[in-house]
Protein backbone atom coordinates (compact mmCIF):
# COMPACT_ATOMS: atom_id res chain seq x y z
CA UNK A 1 0.00 0.00 0.00
CA UNK A 2 3.03 2.70 0.89
CA UNK A 3 4.72 1.73 -2.29
CA UNK A 4 1.18 2.38 -4.25
CA UNK A 5 0.92 5.67 -2.84
CA UNK A 6 4.61 6.69 -3.27
CA UNK A 7 3.94 5.68 -6.97
CA UNK A 8 0.77 7.59 -7.20
CA UNK A 9 2.06 10.50 -6.20
CA UNK A 10 4.57 10.57 -8.00
CA UNK A 11 2.96 9.95 -11.07
CA UNK A 12 0.74 12.84 -10.17
CA UNK A 13 3.58 15.08 -9.20
CA UNK A 14 5.18 13.93 -12.50
CA UNK A 15 1.83 15.07 -14.53
CA UNK A 16 1.99 18.60 -13.16
CA UNK A 17 5.79 19.11 -13.76
CA UNK A 18 5.02 18.53 -17.46
CA UNK A 19 2.36 21.08 -17.39
CA UNK A 20 5.29 23.60 -16.11
CA UNK A 21 7.41 22.49 -18.85
CA UNK A 22 5.22 23.60 -21.59
CA UNK A 23 3.98 27.53 -21.95
CA UNK A 24 2.52 29.46 -19.50
CA UNK A 25 0.52 32.63 -19.09
CA UNK A 26 1.86 34.44 -15.89
CA UNK A 27 0.21 37.41 -14.45
CA UNK A 28 2.01 38.97 -10.74
CA UNK A 29 -0.55 40.01 -8.22
CA UNK A 30 1.15 42.72 -6.66
CA UNK A 31 0.22 46.17 -4.73
CA UNK A 32 0.83 47.72 -8.21
CA UNK A 33 -1.69 45.35 -9.98
CA UNK A 34 -4.11 45.04 -7.53
CA UNK A 35 -6.61 47.79 -9.80
CA UNK A 36 -6.47 45.62 -12.43
CA UNK A 37 -8.33 42.67 -10.90
CA UNK A 38 -10.40 43.91 -7.74
CA UNK A 39 -13.37 43.09 -9.18
CA UNK A 40 -12.01 39.72 -10.45
CA UNK A 41 -9.97 37.70 -12.84
CA UNK A 42 -11.04 36.04 -15.70
CA UNK A 43 -8.54 34.05 -17.57
CA UNK A 44 -10.01 32.32 -20.90
CA UNK A 45 -6.44 31.58 -22.62
CA UNK A 46 -5.63 27.57 -23.49
CA UNK A 47 -1.82 28.04 -21.49
CA UNK A 48 -1.39 27.30 -17.91
CA UNK A 49 -2.34 30.35 -15.92
CA UNK A 50 0.58 31.02 -13.19
CA UNK A 51 -0.22 33.50 -10.43
CA UNK A 52 2.73 34.47 -8.19
CA UNK A 53 1.69 36.04 -5.06
CA UNK A 54 4.00 39.13 -4.01
CA UNK A 55 2.51 41.68 -2.28
CA UNK A 56 -1.11 40.97 -0.21
CA UNK A 57 -4.02 41.35 -2.68
CA UNK A 58 -7.95 41.18 -2.27
CA UNK A 59 -9.93 40.28 -5.51
CA UNK A 60 -13.87 39.87 -5.07
CA UNK A 61 -16.60 39.30 -6.74
CA UNK A 62 -19.79 37.66 -4.88
CA UNK A 63 -21.88 37.71 -7.82
CA UNK A 64 -19.61 35.23 -10.09
CA UNK A 65 -16.19 33.36 -9.21
CA UNK A 66 -13.63 35.69 -7.89
CA UNK A 67 -10.70 33.41 -9.64
CA UNK A 68 -11.72 31.76 -12.56
CA UNK A 69 -9.53 29.90 -15.20
CA UNK A 70 -10.40 28.38 -18.37
CA UNK A 71 -6.94 26.60 -18.18
CA UNK A 72 -4.86 24.41 -15.30
CA UNK A 73 -3.91 26.95 -12.70
CA UNK A 74 -0.66 27.25 -10.54
CA UNK A 75 -0.53 29.55 -7.12
CA UNK A 76 2.90 30.61 -5.67
CA UNK A 77 4.26 32.92 -4.11
CA UNK A 78 5.51 35.13 -1.09
CA UNK A 79 2.38 37.05 -0.76
CA UNK A 80 -1.08 36.86 0.79
CA UNK A 81 -4.42 36.36 -1.62
CA UNK A 82 -7.52 36.75 -0.31
CA UNK A 83 -10.38 36.12 -2.44
CA UNK A 84 -14.22 35.89 -2.36
CA UNK A 85 -16.64 34.72 -4.71
CA UNK A 86 -20.03 33.51 -5.20
CA UNK A 87 -20.41 30.24 -6.68
CA UNK A 88 -16.58 29.75 -6.19
CA UNK A 89 -13.72 31.42 -4.91
CA UNK A 90 -11.18 30.12 -7.01
CA UNK A 91 -11.93 27.70 -9.65
CA UNK A 92 -9.70 25.98 -12.93
CA UNK A 93 -9.60 22.89 -14.29
CA UNK A 94 -6.83 21.47 -11.81
CA UNK A 95 -5.11 23.68 -9.84
CA UNK A 96 -1.57 23.40 -8.15
CA UNK A 97 -1.03 25.50 -4.44
CA UNK A 98 2.71 25.60 -3.92
CA UNK A 99 3.33 28.47 -1.60
CA UNK A 100 1.86 31.88 -0.33
CA UNK A 101 -0.92 32.39 1.86
CA UNK A 102 -4.33 31.76 0.35
CA UNK A 103 -7.68 32.88 2.24
CA UNK A 104 -10.55 31.65 -0.27
CA UNK A 105 -14.31 32.33 1.11
CA UNK A 106 -17.66 31.62 -1.03
CA UNK A 107 -20.98 31.88 -0.58
CA UNK A 108 -23.54 32.34 -3.07
CA UNK A 109 -27.38 31.61 -1.82
CA UNK A 110 -29.61 29.76 -3.50
CA UNK A 111 -26.99 27.78 -6.36
CA UNK A 112 -26.32 24.31 -7.02
CA UNK A 113 -22.88 24.06 -5.15
CA UNK A 114 -20.74 27.25 -3.56
CA UNK A 115 -16.81 26.15 -3.23
CA UNK A 116 -14.22 27.82 -2.05
CA UNK A 117 -11.32 26.40 -4.17
CA UNK A 118 -12.72 24.31 -6.52
CA UNK A 119 -10.61 21.66 -9.19
CA UNK A 120 -13.85 21.64 -11.99
CA UNK A 121 -12.13 19.16 -14.10
CA UNK A 122 -8.97 17.53 -12.62
CA UNK A 123 -7.49 17.53 -9.25
CA UNK A 124 -6.83 20.04 -6.71
CA UNK A 125 -2.81 19.67 -5.50
CA UNK A 126 -1.58 21.16 -2.20
CA UNK A 127 2.46 21.08 -1.98
CA UNK A 128 3.12 23.84 0.48
CA UNK A 129 1.74 27.22 1.67
CA UNK A 130 -1.30 28.34 4.01
CA UNK A 131 -4.63 27.83 3.06
CA UNK A 132 -7.72 29.16 4.06
CA UNK A 133 -10.84 27.58 2.75
CA UNK A 134 -14.43 28.97 3.73
CA UNK A 135 -17.90 28.06 2.40
CA UNK A 136 -21.23 29.47 3.45
CA UNK A 137 -24.51 29.86 1.97
CA UNK A 138 -27.71 28.64 1.52
CA UNK A 139 -26.50 26.71 -1.20
CA UNK A 140 -27.65 22.98 -1.71
CA UNK A 141 -24.21 22.29 -1.18
CA UNK A 142 -21.56 24.00 0.52
CA UNK A 143 -17.66 23.08 -0.05
CA UNK A 144 -14.34 23.94 1.54
CA UNK A 145 -11.91 22.20 -0.67
CA UNK A 146 -13.29 19.72 -4.32
CA UNK A 147 -11.49 18.27 -6.95
CA UNK A 148 -13.82 16.55 -9.83
CA UNK A 149 -10.98 14.32 -9.55
CA UNK A 150 -8.83 13.99 -6.87
CA UNK A 151 -7.58 16.18 -3.92
CA UNK A 152 -3.60 15.58 -2.65
CA UNK A 153 -2.42 17.65 -0.10
CA UNK A 154 1.35 16.31 0.82
CA UNK A 155 2.40 19.77 2.90
CA UNK A 156 1.13 23.02 4.33
CA UNK A 157 -1.37 24.14 6.66
CA UNK A 158 -4.93 23.83 5.08
CA UNK A 159 -7.80 25.05 6.88
CA UNK A 160 -11.05 24.03 5.39
CA UNK A 161 -14.61 24.64 6.63
CA UNK A 162 -17.96 24.54 4.70
CA UNK A 163 -20.78 25.54 6.66
CA UNK A 164 -24.77 26.12 5.12
CA UNK A 165 -28.26 25.02 5.42
CA UNK A 166 -28.37 21.93 3.68
CA UNK A 167 -25.18 19.58 2.52
CA UNK A 168 -21.62 20.32 4.09
CA UNK A 169 -18.43 19.23 2.96
CA UNK A 170 -15.25 20.41 4.11
CA UNK A 171 -13.30 18.27 1.53
CA UNK A 172 -14.54 16.32 -1.35
CA UNK A 173 -12.67 14.66 -4.07
CA UNK A 174 -15.60 13.56 -6.29
CA UNK A 175 -13.61 11.06 -8.00
CA UNK A 176 -15.96 11.11 -11.51
CA UNK A 177 -13.85 8.97 -13.65
CA UNK A 178 -14.06 6.20 -10.52
CA UNK A 179 -10.23 6.63 -9.72
CA UNK A 180 -8.49 8.66 -6.72
CA UNK A 181 -10.79 10.79 -4.12
CA UNK A 182 -8.54 12.42 -1.41
CA UNK A 183 -5.09 11.59 -0.49
CA UNK A 184 -3.63 13.29 2.03
CA UNK A 185 0.11 12.32 3.47
CA UNK A 186 1.46 15.22 4.80
CA UNK A 187 1.00 18.87 6.16
CA UNK A 188 -1.88 19.91 8.75
CA UNK A 189 -5.33 19.77 7.56
CA UNK A 190 -8.07 21.33 9.86
CA UNK A 191 -11.39 20.39 8.48
CA UNK A 192 -15.17 21.08 9.79
CA UNK A 193 -18.69 20.46 8.45
CA UNK A 194 -20.93 23.05 10.44
CA UNK A 195 -24.64 23.08 10.75
CA UNK A 196 -26.12 21.58 7.61
CA UNK A 197 -29.50 20.50 7.78
CA UNK A 198 -29.05 17.70 5.70
CA UNK A 199 -25.35 16.40 5.63
CA UNK A 200 -22.54 17.30 7.24
CA UNK A 201 -19.42 15.48 5.88
CA UNK A 202 -15.90 16.20 6.76
CA UNK A 203 -13.91 14.39 4.55
CA UNK A 204 -15.40 11.96 1.53
CA UNK A 205 -15.54 11.28 -1.71
CA UNK A 206 -18.37 10.13 -4.42
CA UNK A 207 -16.99 7.70 -6.20
CA UNK A 208 -12.86 7.30 -5.07
CA UNK A 209 -11.31 6.42 -1.90
CA UNK A 210 -10.24 8.49 1.19
CA UNK A 211 -6.29 7.90 1.72
CA UNK A 212 -4.21 9.52 4.92
CA UNK A 213 -0.98 8.25 5.52
CA UNK A 214 2.56 9.51 5.59
CA UNK A 215 3.06 12.00 8.93
CA UNK A 216 0.06 14.47 7.97
CA UNK A 217 -1.77 16.04 10.91
CA UNK A 218 -5.63 15.64 10.39
CA UNK A 219 -8.01 17.46 12.67
CA UNK A 220 -11.57 16.56 11.64
CA UNK A 221 -15.48 17.54 12.77
CA UNK A 222 -18.53 17.14 11.46
CA UNK A 223 -21.97 18.35 13.14
CA UNK A 224 -24.55 16.27 13.92
CA UNK A 225 -27.08 18.62 12.83
CA UNK A 226 -28.05 17.13 9.53
CA UNK A 227 -29.71 13.25 8.74
CA UNK A 228 -26.15 12.26 7.59
CA UNK A 229 -23.16 13.35 9.54
CA UNK A 230 -19.64 12.26 9.38
CA UNK A 231 -15.66 13.16 9.47
CA UNK A 232 -14.99 10.18 7.98
CA UNK A 233 -16.33 7.37 5.92
CA UNK A 234 -15.17 3.93 7.23
CA UNK A 235 -16.23 2.35 4.18
CA UNK A 236 -14.00 4.27 1.39
CA UNK A 237 -11.17 5.03 4.65
CA UNK A 238 -7.57 3.93 4.16
CA UNK A 239 -4.96 4.10 6.72
CA UNK A 240 -1.32 3.65 6.80
CA UNK A 241 1.63 3.85 8.47
CA UNK A 242 2.45 5.30 12.39
CA UNK A 243 3.21 8.65 11.79
CA UNK A 244 -0.64 10.08 10.68
CA UNK A 245 -2.07 12.01 13.72
CA UNK A 246 -5.83 12.05 13.32
CA UNK A 247 -8.39 13.30 15.39
CA UNK A 248 -12.07 12.86 14.20
CA UNK A 249 -15.48 13.45 15.79
CA UNK A 250 -18.95 13.81 15.00
CA UNK A 251 -20.80 15.95 17.30
CA UNK A 252 -18.69 15.13 20.41
CA UNK A 253 -15.20 14.78 21.05
CA UNK A 254 -12.43 14.59 18.46
CA UNK A 255 -11.15 11.37 19.34
CA UNK A 256 -7.51 9.99 18.33
CA UNK A 257 -8.22 7.51 15.62
CA UNK A 258 -5.04 5.41 16.32
CA UNK A 259 -1.50 5.24 17.84
CA UNK A 260 0.64 7.57 15.87
CA UNK A 261 3.85 9.77 16.56
CA UNK A 262 3.32 13.74 16.05
CA UNK A 263 5.75 14.95 13.69
CA UNK A 264 5.23 18.41 13.61
CA UNK A 265 4.27 21.36 15.75
CA UNK A 266 0.32 21.38 16.44
CA UNK A 267 -1.62 23.80 18.33
CA UNK A 268 -5.40 22.55 19.01
CA UNK A 269 -8.42 25.03 17.47
CA UNK A 270 -9.71 27.01 20.22
CA UNK A 271 -13.19 25.77 21.94
CA UNK A 272 -12.89 21.73 20.85
CA UNK A 273 -12.34 19.08 22.98
CA UNK A 274 -10.25 16.64 22.18
CA UNK A 275 -9.83 12.75 23.28
CA UNK A 276 -6.67 10.14 23.02
CA UNK A 277 -9.12 6.73 24.28
CA UNK A 278 -7.59 4.23 26.60
CA UNK A 279 -5.48 2.06 24.74
CA UNK A 280 -3.95 4.59 22.16
CA UNK A 281 -1.05 6.66 22.63
CA UNK A 282 0.46 9.68 21.06
CA UNK A 283 3.91 10.18 21.08
CA UNK A 284 5.87 13.40 20.19
CA UNK A 285 9.08 13.11 19.06
CA UNK A 286 11.87 15.29 20.04
CA UNK A 287 11.91 18.56 19.09
CA UNK A 288 7.83 18.77 18.17
CA UNK A 289 5.82 21.30 20.64
CA UNK A 290 1.90 20.04 21.26
CA UNK A 291 -0.05 23.00 21.99
CA UNK A 292 -3.40 22.08 24.01
CA UNK A 293 -3.83 25.29 25.75
CA UNK A 294 -6.78 26.48 24.11
CA UNK A 295 -8.73 22.91 23.82
CA UNK A 296 -10.05 20.54 26.29
CA UNK A 297 -7.69 17.84 25.73
CA UNK A 298 -9.15 14.41 27.33
CA UNK A 299 -6.25 11.48 28.09
CA UNK A 300 -4.90 9.42 30.52
CA UNK A 301 -0.99 8.76 31.49
CA UNK A 302 0.11 5.99 29.09
CA UNK A 303 -1.90 8.12 26.31
CA UNK A 304 0.90 10.30 25.94
CA UNK A 305 3.78 8.09 27.72
CA UNK A 306 3.65 10.83 30.35
CA UNK A 307 7.39 11.15 32.42
CA UNK A 308 7.08 13.97 34.67
CA UNK A 309 3.65 15.60 35.02
CA UNK A 310 4.20 19.12 35.66
CA UNK A 311 1.07 21.73 36.69
CA UNK A 312 1.60 24.22 34.16
CA UNK A 313 -0.06 25.43 31.09
CA UNK A 314 -1.26 22.81 28.20
CA UNK A 315 2.28 22.75 26.10
CA UNK A 316 3.64 19.34 25.46
CA UNK A 317 7.34 19.40 24.57
CA UNK A 318 8.55 16.62 22.91
CA UNK A 319 11.75 14.69 23.99
CA UNK A 320 12.64 11.64 22.75
CA UNK A 321 10.33 8.69 21.93
CA UNK A 322 8.50 10.24 25.40
CA UNK A 323 6.26 13.27 26.17
CA UNK A 324 6.96 15.68 28.83
CA UNK A 325 4.06 17.20 29.93
CA UNK A 326 3.54 20.48 31.17
CA UNK A 327 -0.23 20.53 31.24
CA UNK A 328 -2.77 19.55 33.29
CA UNK A 329 -5.09 16.57 33.38
CA UNK A 330 -8.77 17.93 31.98
CA UNK A 331 -10.42 14.58 33.44
CA UNK A 332 -9.81 10.81 34.19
Amino acid sequence: MKQAIQLLTLLFLSSFLFIGLVSAETITLSSETQDLYTNGLIYTGTDELILILKDDVVISNVTGNGIESYAPLTIKGNGTLTVTGGENAITAPSITILSGTINAFAGKDDCPVSCAINANAGNLLILGGTVNAFAESTSHKNKGLCADSTVIILDGYITTTAKGTANCFAIDGYASNKTGGVIISGGTVIASALEGQSRNIGIDSKYGTVTIAGNPVVLIYADNTGSENFALNPKILTLTGENAVIFAGCGSNCVLLQTAKLTRDLTLPHGKTFEIPAGLTLIVVKGVTFNAENAELIYTDKALNVESPMPAIGIFVGLGLVALLICRRERR
